[in-house]
């Protein structure tokens, strides 16, 4: 099907990507509706990438720049593009439904929002499903209050606006990370409408490697953009108040990821980050970080979180001993 009712640019950042960006770009040209532009960004890649690429000649659009992130990768390929619509590509995923692009842009035509999103798929880096994210199910308004509740962006799942992201500049080169999530917000902040295409489009490949190093990141990244962000002066009063809750949360999804990656010492650290952040006692603290890490492992992993084995860790004994004295 040709696009004749909006176009659209796909942008694939890539770095490093030769394993996995073939898969990545044959997904888009196996799309009902077809973009305009595949715009690739290769950001100093010292690999095979650009000799990958050559296949696809002038099929898609090669740009090479000096390593500069993934934020400055996809504000090149929004500066380069031409057309209405923007689906961001990771070049480690890949579209799953062919009708993706065709259904978020009638999407976005019909509501007249500027950014849609689906549900995607978690797999390995062997294809092998882990888990399947379906979060329209716990949050079916995405507004900035329930953005902030939320606080799962996926790029490869989501289409835009091209005129909505040229308003906010894009993508916040000084965060490396949860760049997404602050460009959301922003984007919501300055009156940006979102929408869910209640469907799973996208496989999201989970890599292996240095998961403290990763969380450790993160940590660092969401810090850096809760002080940013909290620190606005044009922030509305319901949204102020729950700065908090917000970093509540923030700190107790950094616990469970370090505690997926078997780093108990490190959950329990930001555990007790969390509690300067919380009105609750000792004993609802330890309740409710159990809640929220049973809600977690269902999300991410589809299984409930083996309770009886938890409570059985040295540092959650800490914990306990240390907040109820047993």
């Amino acid at each position: 099907m040709q696009n004749r009712d909006g176009s659209i640019s796909v942008i694939i950042p890539a770095y490093n990507a030769e394993q996995y960006i073939e898969q990545a770009i044959e997904s888009v040209f196996d799309q009902t509706l077809q973009p305009n532009e595949i715009i690739v960004i290769d950001d100093g890649s010292t690999d095979r990438t650009p000799a990958t690429l050559k296949k696809f000649g002038n099929r898609i659009n090669y740009v090479k720049q000096e390593n500069a992130g993934v934020s400055s990768a996809r504000n090149r390929g929004i500066a380069e593009s031409k057309s209405k619509f923007i689906a961001f590509l990771d070049s480690d995923d890949y579209f799953l439904l062919p009708e993706k692009l065709e259904k978020q842009v009638k999407i976005a035509q019909k509501k007249n929002c500027d950014i849609v999103i689906s549900g995607w798929l978690v797999i390995n880096k062997n294809h092998r499903p882990i888990a399947e994210r379906k979060p329209w199910k716990i949050i079916p308004k995405l507004n900035l209050f329930n953005w902030l509740r939320f606080q799962g962006v996926l790029p490869s799942a989501m289409l835009f606006r091209r005129s909505a992201l040229q308003k906010v500049d894009g993508f916040d080169m000084n965060l490396s990370h949860a760049e997404d999530i602050d460009l959301v917000l922003r984007m919501s902040l300055a009156g940006s409408q979102t929408e869910w295409l209640e469907e799973v489009s996208v496989a999201y490949r989970q890599h292996e490697g240095s998961l403290t190093r990763k969380v450790s990141e993160q940590s660092v990244g969401m810090n850096k953009l809760w002080k940013s962000f909290f620190s606005r002066s044009d922030l509305p009063f319901h949204v102020r108040r729950i700065e908090n809750p917000v970093k509540f949360s923030s700190e107790v999804w950094i616990a469970f990821r370090a505690f997926s990656g078997g780093n108990y010492s490190l959950m329990k650290e930001h555990l007790l980050r969390s509690v300067a952040f919380s009105n609750l006692k000792k004993a609802g603290l330890l309740w409710e970080w159990v809640h929220r890490f049973i809600a977690f492992s269902l999300s991410e992993t589809s299984e409930k979180l083996d309770v009886e084995n938890f409570v059985k860790i040295k540092e959650w004994r800490e914990l306990e001993r240390n907040f109820l004295g047993i």
